[in-house]
């Protein structure tokens, strides 16, 4: 088991009779939701083998809006929730790292995304699906940008711990080909969620520049 800091977000629903919160009772960080009186029933309102967090619920109380990692364990966008029947909608379409904040009228999105060899840029949108999203900034510098950096490939290893695989960075030579043998160097993470095998660019930014 893995104590930690992550996916414990809870708080009240509008009725301020029933509490939202994160459990990963399914074996996934989920939305759920429990009423207070004695014997109140609980809810699991998403569902499905990947991660939710950072829920905030709408003002008006029937959706959440929340980061997922449905679409791969690699990429982590925004969804709106429907907090009654958990039907999500993907408002943002990065295929990398990303994080939005919701304006107050609900209506626009502001977003930190990245990719792989790309630092997080502002962006912002309206929120709401298939919207296009506007760069706001562009912090690389001309030194960076000209670096032809070596671009991993994303590979899934089949585990011998379960059934789902683990997924893998590997970063070849340019002039790399599968008739010879070559050197390798392993780089292994293990810290509970902490992983370093996602399409955007990494906290550990000093790892990238070593591989």
């Amino acid at each position: 088991a893995w104590i930690n800091w992550d996916f414990r977000e809870l708080g009240w629903m509008r009725d301020g009779l029933s509490v939202w919160y994160l459990s990963e009772e399914s074996g996934f960080s989920h939305l759920h939701v429990r009423g207070t009186a004695a014997g109140a029933s609980e809810r699991q309102i998403t569902h499905g083998e990947f991660t939710v967090d950072a829920p905030r619920l709408s003002r008006d109380g029937k959706r959440f809006f929340v980061r997922a990692s449905r679409e791969q364990p690699g990429v982590v966008e925004t969804y709106r929730v429907d907090a009654t029947t958990g039907t999500m909608e993907r408002l943002t379409r990065f295929d990398g790292l990303s994080e939005a904040v919701v304006s107050p009228d609900e209506t626009r999105l502001a977003v930190l995304a990245s990719a792989i060899a790309r630092p997080n840029e502002l962006y912002l949108q309206d929120a709401k699906p298939g919207a296009a999203a506007r760069k706001v900034t562009d912090t690389l510098t001309p030194e960076f940008s000209a670096v032809r950096w070596t671009m991993p490939e994303i590979l899934p290893i089949p585990s011998t711990h379960g059934a789902k695989p683990i997924y893998a960075r590997v970063y070849k030579p340019a002039d790399w080909s599968a008739d010879r043998k070559w050197p390798a160097v392993a780089f292994v993470h293990g810290a509970g969620y902490l992983q370093n095998v996602h399409q955007g660019w990494s906290t550990y930014f000093r790892e990238f520049m070593f591989h």
